[in-house]
């Protein structure tokens, strides 16, 4: 009795030592390659995320969480890769292209591949479009874009990522116009873009007034108040994966990331506060946030106005969020067009070439 007993308290002892040196292992900052010039970030399958590049070679990183270690997996002249969504149901990474083209990228193999390139239906009478954040639905099987040089989102059916299905790339998108609460200024307007799935509803901010919206799919907009608002700087958004009641809001030029909580998320998003703010000492510009199956948040810095931004280092990261996090669904066994997805990791894929950086994170 008295082996066994040793043997049990030597085995907890073991598992207890292997829980802190994994622990001690995962880097609180990940590093990005030199020059990157990042800005969106998503959660891939756990626990792999993407980073896209505004520096206008296309490049997507993808990295591992846990031990920060990752390669640039994509890239491609002439495109910029701006805000990023996933859908774990299928496998696709869904890009918007910012002001290049005016198009939104449909990949697989964790970015790895391209499958479309979906051009969104331009209007003559407005400015060209500035495509900057994107949310899948599965739900609506549609992808919404915000385009914060004009008054509209793009609406983008998800199987159009298999052009085997009959979808035409260059008709594919619908423009739906902006109405209800909604009033176009100066400066950078639609940005960040969530979707609550209790409310049913598009969530919007409005970077230059602070402005949240709540957006149906017909695009009448209906102002959401905020106590503690208005949420000024407002680009990326992110429902809380354990509470539907907490949204973050990233305010680039403040360098915060705000916790807004709603009273009540099944009648028109109501009762909004920001509860409290989360912030980094070594934050110079965050612009996006994601979150990580332990209950915390990854989030990038972009570090607009930096001098030289294509020679120095990029950095995201790890912060602790507002309720401590839960599981993230993994979904169902990826697969795209029909077909299994390959492992993350793997490499190689269309159209792409690849660069390992094997960066891991400076821990503090």
């Amino acid at each position: 009795m008295t082996r066994s007993l040793a043997r049990i308290a030597a085995a907890t002892a073991a598992v207890a030592m292997l829980a802190v040196a994994a622990a001690a292992a995962t880097p609180e900052v990940i590093r990005l390659p030199r020059g990157f010039r990042p800005e969106g970030i998503v959660a891939l399958t756990p626990p792999y995320f993407a980073v896209g590049s505004l520096a206008g070679d296309g490049r997507i990183f993808t990295f591992n969480a846990a031990s920060g270690t990752g390669m640039e997996v994509f890239n491609t002249p002439n495109q910029t890769i701006v805000g990023m969504s996933y859908d774990r149901q299928s496998g696709v990474l869904w890009v918007a292209g910012g002001p290049t083209g005016g198009n939104v990228l449909a990949l697989s193999d964790a970015g790895a591949t391209l499958l479309v390139t979906v051009e969104v239906p331009k209007d003559g009478n407005t400015a060209p479009a500035f495509l900057n954040d994107a949310i899948v639905v599965p739900s609506a099987k549609a992808v919404a874009v915000t385009d914060s040089a004009n008054a509209a989102i793009y609406v983008v059916p998800t199987a159009a990522a298999c052009t085997a299905k009959g979808f035409n790339p260059a008709s594919a998108a619908r423009r739906v116009p902006l109405t209800g609460d909604w009033v176009q200024v100066q400066g950078f307007n639609a940005n960040g873009i969530e979707y609550s799935r209790r409310a049913q509803s598009l969530v919007v901010i409005q970077s230059a007034t602070g402005l949240l919206f709540s957006v149906g799919w017909d695009g009448v907009a209906t102002t959401i108040p905020v106590t503690g608002g208005p949420l000024t700087f407002g680009d990326g958004l992110l429902f809380d994966a354990s509470d539907p009641a907490v949204l973050y809001v990233v305010r680039n030029r403040l360098r915060i990331i705000a916790v807004v909580r709603f009273a009540n998320v099944g009648n028109l998003l109501a009762g909004a506060r920001v509860e409290r703010n989360i912030t980094n000492a070594d934050w110079e510009t965050p612009t996006t946030v994601a979150a990580t199956t332990s209950g915390e948040l990854l989030a990038v810095d972009a570090r607009f106005g930096v001098d030289s931004p294509g020679e120095v280092d990029y950095f995201v990261y790890r912060v602790p969020s507002a309720t401590g996090g839960g599981k993230l669904l993994a979904g169902r066994d990826p697969r795209v067009c029909g077909h299994r997805r390959p492992r993350i990791g793997r490499r190689g894929g269309r159209n792409h070439r690849v660069q390992r950086h094997g960066y891991r994170g400076r821990g503090y």
